[in-house]
């Protein structure tokens, strides 16, 4: 059988296993007798054997065994070679890793599958056994089936739970006898396949420690501790790849510079005719060009020319929401008779499921004919996402669902209708025959703030392990532990134990505050429960958190820290002090939270650093100051992932200027007589085929037309804005944000100008903090500017993001009176919109 053939049995494996409610393969039978005693009544009753020159996995098993026994009882186990433990001296042995004795039971662990264990027990001895192998054990790829055998015997038997990473994070409830069933006979095998939370960032910083990074975060050697304390809590987790995940990638990305200039066809037509990416584009854009996939040729050329023959064929398409607009292309799509629900009709479409599951077909059927067990690869995300609405079997893809996109369908908590939504989509792929993996990216949703939800999305993942999932690779565990913690301690048992009830989970996190437990459950339901209805959608973006102080104002964490303080009293009154330091760990978090959103508050829109007024200023840098202080000062209580909150900070906050900078180097003279709020309600209306130049959108008439902008009564009268063909939106605001939805193309804003009466005579400034991507700009039926990849000599990349302003001329402008601002925006990826304030000044004295 071919190795892809081996895959896909072990597939099938997995997803039986599942679909019985049971996640191992287990037989286990307690006898009743005395049992098989590791401690009683405060004595030793066992002694840990190991094999004179164990592996470096089954050293390091038997001493995360003693350790943590230790931890609950007080006594240490001793550790023996198996040379050493031939005499019986009334004591159990417990025999870890692959021994001459476990060989005589018939526990060979290289028969065994990777990350399999054998738990045997025979008379008083216990035998846990599984395939391992020197190096680095904590290598993503490493055989640990001897260490995990040990992990399942601590948390089943020993009532070891790892909450987050170092010491304060494990929990072991005291006890003076640790006792196991009398007879054990079992082989585990995981769950899944393939089990990953990625952690790209801290791995990445622990090779290379930039300084824009060590700056708002960890010191040099707190990330160590951190790396480390994160990287053993993970192997606890028992995560790996006991298979390889079926490779998928974003396979044609580059594929514009090297094949487009002889071969256009085979790219993306964009709604202007053309192929490739439009003027302007970015390097990333020119980088990832989305393809034709109907064009047989392409497909020829996949076939024949560019794969190798052997058992995957990539497919993943490039990483944007950008899809061919040809005939052929277009007549591949399916129109559905039930489209998706409200929150989804605008974020996904067009809807392009079908288009891709034929062309992934089409693709596998013609490799089939070099290869049958060819499996071809891809991503189930952006456009088709959602199921295909044709009858088409995919048996032979693997696809990897992901959930991503710009709205509350895929981060949580989220409405109970895009969560079912959700569900239903994962099943419609499942039906079709498609090998299900789950790469879900809602773990880098929240910033650093309260944000999480462990009801909606513990019931997606194990959905998706009732329904064919074989593996998971969440993107990405930026993972602050101390105000998130139950929602990431519910993924790493889930993902051994899919099982188990959510409520289960959440009562071993809770327990391990002891007398504090209700109150700390109390705590978390609440944030929950806020974010769920204050901060849904994801709470702050992951990738901007300059909103934190609007979705977290400083008052929400008043009734908050009241909460943990009565947890505080409770945790008091038991003489162990590890649950008050537990409690002390929420309250950090906790205080780390209204910091960072405090910091974010002294900012201006979008996190622009106060340049206009030197008390502000100091109030930031000041601010910052002491976020950094509180994060070096707790560093050593790992509440949060510092790498990634200062990822995000860097990304959207000029901190160098902040710490750097003096004010007088970096002052700004406030606008000269700026307008308080001068606009009436914005508009939009979208303009997918860009006739909106042509029929002069821009301008009113008099009387009604489908243009929607209308003169009332006089000339020396105002404007309509008819909502029949303008949808009524927030600005600044993202369109994903707004009843438009996500959407890319040209479009239109309107909006109605109060300019003073004693103007008359001024020029008068637009000043615009930010439109992603293009606009230009007209004033009462006159075009007044723009700024363009043309009138820049920007690409899309650079200028969305960089504030501009047009001056407008005295003559164009009707003080007193109302004046009709249109802008006309265009969008080729990301989020669109004018996303940043409008201001509106006279332009002759300053900018």
């Amino acid at each position: 059988m071919s190795s892809i053939g081996h895959f896909l049995v072990l597939c099938g494996l997995a997803v039986g296993i599942m679909n019985t409610g049971c996640t191992p393969k287990t037989k286990t039978v307690h006898a009743p007798d005395k049992g098989l005693f590791l401690v009683e009544d405060g004595q030793a009753r066992a002694v840990v054997v190991t094999a004179d020159e164990p592996s470096a996995v089954a050293a390091y098993a038997a001493k995360e065994l003693i350790e943590h026994v230790a931890l609950g009882t007080g006594v240490r186990l001793q550790i023996v070679g198996e040379s050493q433990a031939t005499i019986d001296d009334g004591r159990s042995r417990i025999y870890v890793g692959a021994t001459q004795a476990a060989a005589g039971q018939g526990i060979v662990a290289d028969r065994l599958p990777a990350d399999a264990f054998v738990l045997r027990s025979a008379g008083r001895d216990l035998y846990i056994v599984g395939l391992e192998e020197d190096g680095d054990l904590f290598a993503s790829s490493a055989r640990r089936g001897t260490l995990y055998g040990v992990y399942e015997v601590l948390e089943r038997h020993v009532g070891v739970r790892w909450l987050w990473p170092g010491e304060l994070g494990t929990f072991v409830p005291p006890a003076a006898t640790v006792r196991l069933p009398g007879r054990i006979d079992e082989r585990v095998e995981p769950a899944f396949r393939f089990r990953s939370f990625r952690t790209g960032r801290i791995d990445q910083a622990v090779r290379h420690y930039e300084p824009a990074l060590e700056r708002l975060a960890f010191s040099p050697t707190g990330l160590q501790a951190y790396a480390g304390a994160l990287r053993t809590y993970l192997v606890r987790q028992r995560l790996g790849a006991t298979d390889p995940k079926p490779p998928v990638g974003h396979y044609f990305s580059g594929w514009w510079e090297q094949y487009g200039a002889e071969h256009p066809e085979w790219f993306m037509m964009r709604e202007d005719g053309q192929r490739g990416p439009g003027p302007g584009a970015s390097e990333s854009e020119r980088h990832h060009v989305a393809m034709c996939v109907s064009n047989p040729d392409l497909h020829r050329f996949i076939v024949e020319e560019v794969w190798d023959g052997g058992d995957i064929l990539r497919l993943g398409e490039v990483d944007r929401r950008v899809f061919c607009q040809c005939p052929d292309c277009l007549s591949w799509d399916v129109p559905g008779p039930e489209p998706p629900p409200d929150f989804a009709l605008n974020m996904y479409r067009p809807l392009v499921s079908d288009r891709y599951a034929r062309f992934w077909t089409t693709i596998r059927d013609m490799a089939a004919q070099r290869n049958p067990d060819v499996l071809v690869t891809t991503f189930l995300y952006w456009n088709y996402q959602p199921a295909p609405i044709g009858d088409i079997r995919l048996d032979g893809v693997y696809g990897e669902f992901v959930p991503w996109g710009q709205s509350e369908i895929v981060y949580y908590p989220m409405e109970e209708e895009a969560h079912t939504w959700n569900k239903e989509q994962w099943q419609g792929w499942a039906e079709r025959g498609v090998t299900m993996g789950y790469r879900p990216n809602y773990l880098l949703g929240g910033y650093v703030m309260p944000h999480l939800s462990t009801w909606q999305a513990g019931d997606m993942f194990q959905f998706a392990a009732r329904h064919g999932m074989i593996g998971f690779d969440f993107d990405s565990l930026w993972s602050h532990w101390a105000v998130k913690g139950p929602m990431y301690y519910l993924h790493m048992r889930l993902s051994v134990h899919p099982e188990h009830s959510i409520e289960t989970l959440r009562r071993e996190y809770f327990a391990a505050f002891g007398p504090a437990a209700a109150a700390v459950e109390e705590y978390f339901d609440h944030w929950e429960e806020y974010s769920r209805t204050r901060a849904a959608g994801g709470g702050v973006s992951w990738s901007d958190p300059t909103r934190a102080n609007e979705l977290y104002p400083p008052e929400v964490f008043v009734p908050a820290a009241r909460r943990l303080d009565e947890a505080m009293e409770l945790a008091r009154q038991d003489a162990r002090p590890e649950y008050a330091e537990r409690i002390r760990f929420l309250q950090a978090g906790l205080e780390h939270a209204r910091l960072s959103a405090r910091f974010i508050g002294t900012l201006g829109h979008r996190g622009a650093v106060p340049t206009d007024d030197a008390e502000r200023f100091q109030t930031a840098r000041n601010a910052l100051q002491e976020l950094i202080d509180f994060r070096r000062a707790n560093e050593h209580l790992y509440i949060a992932d510092y790498v990634a909150a200062a990822t995000v900070e860097n990304r959207r906050i000029d901190i160098s200027t902040l710490l750097e900078a003096s004010f007088d180097a970096v002052r700004t003279e406030p606008l000269s007589n700026l307008l308080e709020d001068p606009f009436d309600p914005w508009y939009f209306r979208k303009d997918p085929a860009d006739v909106g130049v042509d029929e002069e959108w821009y301008s009113a008439d008099r009387t009604e037309t489908a243009k929607g902008l209308r003169h009332q009564e006089g000339d020396e009268g105002g404007y309509a804005i008819d909502t029949t063909h303008w949808t009524p939106v927030a600005v600044p605001a993202r369109l994903g944000e707004t009843p438009v939805g996500a959407y890319l193309g040209y479009g239109w804003y309107a909006t109605l100008l109060s300019i003073p009466a004693d103007w008359r005579g001024e020029t008068v400034g637009l000043r615009f903090k930010g439109v992603d991507e293009q606009a230009w700009v007209y004033l009462n039926g006159k075009y007044v500017g723009e700024h363009t990849t043309t009138s820049e000599n920007l690409t899309v990349g650079e200028l969305w993001e960089r504030p501009f302003t047009i001056k407008v001329d005295p003559s164009l402008v009707r003080p007193g009176q109302p004046n009709l601002l249109v802008v006309r925006t265009h969008a080729s990826t990301g989020a669109a919109g004018i996303w940043g304030p409008v201001q509106v000044y006279t332009a002759d004295v300053g900018e």
